[in-house]
């Protein structure tokens, strides 16, 4: 079992989503809410590929590409990407829950 995620690391990387998210549906990032669904605000396949590539070049996995879609909300996109940040994450392809 992992140590719960730094606070610190869990708001700087749910910014960080954030921005990409509101990059790609053409919002300001404060408009976003992270417990509301991506494709709420016209987050598509595109679009949630393009996250996808991002966040693989961030941990340096390569992911399945249903994550987007498996966790659907910034919350629940950065509760997984903090779990593949953690040390212990193994490497290699990463599948969505």
């Amino acid at each position: 079992m992992t140590a719960p995620a730094d606070p610190l690391a869990r708001e700087t990387l749910a910014a960080w989503l954030t921005e990409c998210v509101a990059a790609h549906v053409r919002m300001a990032p404060e408009d976003i809410k992270p417990a509301e669904p991506m494709s709420s605000y016209g987050l598509d396949s595109i679009g949630a590929t393009s996250l996808l590539v991002q966040i693989e070049e961030r941990v340096g996995h390569e992911l399945d590409a249903n994550v987007p879609w498996e966790y659907p909300t910034i919350d629940a996109l950065t509760d997984f990407v903090l779990q593949l940040e953690s040390p212990d994450s193994a490497s290699g392809r990463v599948g969505a829950a």
